[in-house]
C-alpha cells in the first residue's frame, strides 16, 4: 500500500493537470506531474525528484510551479497489483496491472 496526496493543478495556456506526493517504502515522497492540453489527447507524465518526507508540499508547488494555481483533492491510499507473463519460446512479456484504491477526502 502507498499513500498519496493529490494537488489538480491549473496553468493558464498550459492546460491543466495534477501533481502527486506518493510515500515510499524508504519513506521519502516521489513526486509526480501529470499534465493535459485542452483537447485531452496530448498528456504528459513524467516522475520529477524525490522529496524528504517533512517537505511543506504547498511550498513546493508554490516555488516549483509560480504560475500555477492548485487545488488539495484529498490522499488516498493504493495498493497495485502487477502480473507479468514471458513466453520462453519468443521472449515476449505480457503485463496486467490492477489498482485499489481507497480515497479519505
Amino acid at each position: 500500500m502507498r499513500q498519496v496526496d493529490l494537488f489538480e493543478r491549473f496553468s493558464e495556456g498550459q492546460g491543466t493537470g495534477y501533481v502527486a506526493f506518493t510515500l515510499l517504502p524508504d519513506g521519502q515522497l516521489m513526486v509526480k506531474e501529470k499534465g493535459f492540453l485542452e483537447d485531452g489527447l496530448h498528456r504528459s507524465e513524467r516522475f520529477v525528484e524525490l522529496l524528504s518526507r517533512d517537505t511543506h508540499l504547498g511550498t513546493y508547488l508554490d516555488t516549483r510551479f509560480p504560475d500555477s494555481s492548485f487545488e488539495y483533492r484529498g490522499r488516498f491510499d493504493r495498493w497495485k497489483f502487477d502480473f507479468n507473463v514471458e513466453f520462453l519460446t519468443s521472449g515476449h512479456i505480457f503485463s496486467v496491472g490492477f489498482d485499489e484504491v481507497y480515497c479519505w477526502r
